[in-house]
């Protein structure tokens, strides 16, 4: 909870919780204008009595990130480096406005013939600064690379997981690639450059473009000549990306950024990668430059997850696929990758459910589903989630069913085989449920 001290920091005394939820309504990052009469006539009385308001988001530490009461906009955060930051996820790390931002980036693309404009020209500067790895979230806006990413898989319809998602499959790999190539036949890198031309879809084929882009020494229309690179690697040290668990080779070495999402886990192999390719100057080598990796199904199914635990999620949804067909029930399963959530409102979480299951057949209860994952217990998690719910009962909702019904699949905290099997089987359950009213037989 929120409280209130004096600018030496003495005397925290909380808020109280209808005064913490009023604040967040009104000048959280997911305001309501509504609420703002009522925020300011709060903060107008702490500003007159001296006070400063102490956020709860990073829990019990010596000095929280502080609120100072505004005459104008009712609360200024704090200037950066003068204290803690917020928690990423928490109300007031972000302005309404740069939450806006923030859901923009994560909208699906539209269709364009206009350059990607990618890589600065060689007079310009370098298209990477230092070797960094930088987690990417969905607090934070989608990085360039993770948005051209996104727009590749869509293209492929990688998102739609049908029954045999999770088995290694070359056959749709390769199917998956040439669809990805179909796609970068209407991206455009530059004047006259599509994607396609300069576009490596494994190891063999990025050491091509690499001696392709060597032969270029002159600046392309817009910049310099570049290239990109799509593949799995099952290990991530530092900023260099690695195709094998054990030795060295082949691997990739970013010269520069690499935006991870979510952080680089090892039970989230394998991670699917967008590496950029350029010269850093005219007389030097082409290298990726910079690269963005999100965990993905399997080496043969590009289809990304954000989790290890959303994976055993998939697994039973995809159970219960094959137990409903035979009972005139056919469910389609959807991992969504952009924003769903109404384009005409952006001061609001990036809405991008876990799953979104359809059902059709003449037996099915309600026509769609979103199944959450809960695999961290924290106030901030569970908030964020709670924020979220509203969104995902609408994005879906029709005249007949107005509130889409979401199934959580609760696996925080849980450590032994039983507790997780027991977690797994209620979740199944609880879904059958949502769309079933089949009697008899119901074990999985």
């Amino acid at each position: 909870m929120l409280q209130t001290v004096f600018p030496d920091l003495r005397q925290l005394k909380p808020v109280g919780c209808k005064r913490d939820k009023q604040l967040r309504l009104a000048f959280g990052r997911f305001r309501k204008k509504s609420a703002l009469l009522d925020g300011k006539t709060i903060t107008n009385e702490y500003r007159a009595a001296d006070r400063w308001i102490a956020c709860d988001c990073l829990g019990s530490v010596p000095r929280p990130p502080l609120i100072y009461p505004h005459r104008k906009n009712g609360i200024q955060r704090e200037p950066a480096g003068r204290g803690p930051e917020h928690d990423e996820y928490c109300d007031f790390a972000k302005y309404p406005e740069q939450q806006a931002e923030v859901v923009n980036s994560y909208k699906r693309s539209e269709p364009t013939t206009r350059p990607r404009r990618l890589a600065p020209s060689f007079l310009g500067r370098r298209p990477n600064d230092s070797r960094e790895l930088t987690t990417s979230t969905i607090a934070r806006s989608r990085p360039g690379l993770a948005k051209l990413l996104i727009e590749l898989l869509e293209a492929a319809n990688t998102s739609t997981l049908e029954t045999g998602a999770l088995d290694d499959s070359p056959d749709r790999l390769t199917r998956q690639i040439e669809d990805i190539k179909v796609a970068a036949e209407r991206v455009w890198l530059d004047r006259n450059q599509p994607l396609s031309n300069w576009l490596a879809t494994s190891f063999t084929e990025y050491l091509d473009l690499r001696s392709r882009l060597d032969d270029e020494n002159r600046d392309w229309f817009f910049g310099r000549p570049h290239g990109l690179y799509i593949d799995t690697f099952v290990r991530i040290e530092q900023t260099t990306l690695y195709q094998r668990e054990k030795g060295n080779k082949p691997f990739i070495e970013v010269d520069g950024r690499l935006y991870v999402y979510g952080g680089y886990e090892a039970v989230r192999v394998p991670y699917l990668a967008l590496c950029f390719v350029a010269k850093p100057n005219p007389d030097a080598k082409p290298r990726v430059m910079r690269a963005y990796a999100h965990p993905c199904l399997n080496a043969t199914n590009w289809a990304l997850m954000d989790s290890a635990i959303e994976k055993d999620t998939l697994g039973e949804i995809l159970g219960l696929k094959r137990y409903l067909q035979p009972r005139n029930i056919e469910l389609t399963i959807l991992k969504p990758i952009s924003d769903v959530g109404p384009a005409f409102v952006t001061e609001r979480p990036v809405c991008i459910p876990d799953f979104v299951v359809t059902a059709t057949g003449p037996d099915r209860l309600v026509p769609t589903a979103v199944v959450e994952t809960i695999g961290i217990k924290s106030p901030i998690y569970d908030r964020r989630k709670e924020q979220m719910k509203v969104w995902h009962e609408q994005v879906f909702a029709t005249a007949e069913h107005p509130t889409t019904p979401i199934v959580r699949h609760e696996r925080a905290g849980l450590t032994t085989d039983n507790d997780i099997a027991n977690s797994d089987n209620d979740f199944w359950q609880r879904l059958r449920q949502t769309f079933s009213s089949a009697r008899g037989r119901t074990e999985r």
